[in-house]
C-alpha cells in the first residue's frame, strides 16, 4: 500500500509541475496583455488631455476629470474644483497670432487594479505661421487615473518645470 502511495505522490507531483510550467506563463502573458492594453488606454487618454489643450476644449478637458474632483492649482495656494481645472488653457492660448503644440515622452507607469499613475515629460512650444519657435519649455507630470464604472478619470496630476 505505501508503494502505491509513493507512486501516485510522485505521478501526482509531476503533474502538478507540468500544469505550473504550462499554465502560469499563460496566466502571467494574459495579466501582460492585460496591463499592456490598460496602458495604450491611458495613454491615448493622456493624448486627448494634451488634444483639448491644443484646440482650447475646456468642455471635452473637463469631461476627463473627476466631477467631484479637488486639487491644489499651480499658481495658487488653495484647492479648488473641477470648474477651474482648465484656468491655465487661457495662458497656453493668450497669443493668437502663435500655435500651441506638444510633444510627450512617456517616462513610466504604474498600475493598480483601481489606479494608474502615469509619468512623462511634456515639451510644450508655440510656433507662428511660419512654424517658428517663438517659445519653449519642458515639464515633467505625474497624472493619477481611477477607475470609475467603466471608464478611466483623471483624479489629480502634478507637474514640475524642468
Amino acid at each position: 500500500m505505501k508503494f502505491l502511495f509513493e507512486n501516485n505522490l510522485i505521478i501526482l507531483q509531476k503533474w502538478f509541475l507540468i500544469v505550473f510550467v504550462l499554465i502560469f506563463p499563460l496566466t502571467n502573458n494574459f495579466v501582460f496583455a492585460q496591463k499592456s492594453e490598460l496602458e495604450k488606454e491611458i495613454w491615448q487618454l493622456e493624448n486627448r488631455y494634451w488634444n483639448y489643450l491644443e484646440r482650447n476644449d475646456t468642455t471635452s478637458y473637463k469631461k476627463l476629470w473627476i466631477h467631484n474632483q479637488i486639487n491644489y492649482q499651480s499658481d495658487e495656494l488653495t484647492i479648488s474644483d473641477v470648474k477651474k481645472c482648465s484656468y491655465w488653457m487661457k495662458e497656453i492660448n493668450e497669443d493668437s497670432s502663435l500655435e500651441f503644440n506638444c510633444a510627450l515622452h512617456k517616462k513610466a507607469i504604474e498600475i493598480t487594479e483601481y489606479a494608474v499613475i502615469i509619468h512623462y515629460n511634456v515639451d510644450k512650444f508655440w510656433t507662428d505661421k511660419q512654424h517658428n519657435i517663438h517659445k519653449s519649455e519642458t515639464f515633467s507630470f505625474s497624472h493619477t487615473w481611477i477607475k470609475s464604472e467603466n471608464s478611466w478619470l483623471l483624479s489629480n496630476g502634478i507637474a514640475i518645470k524642468n
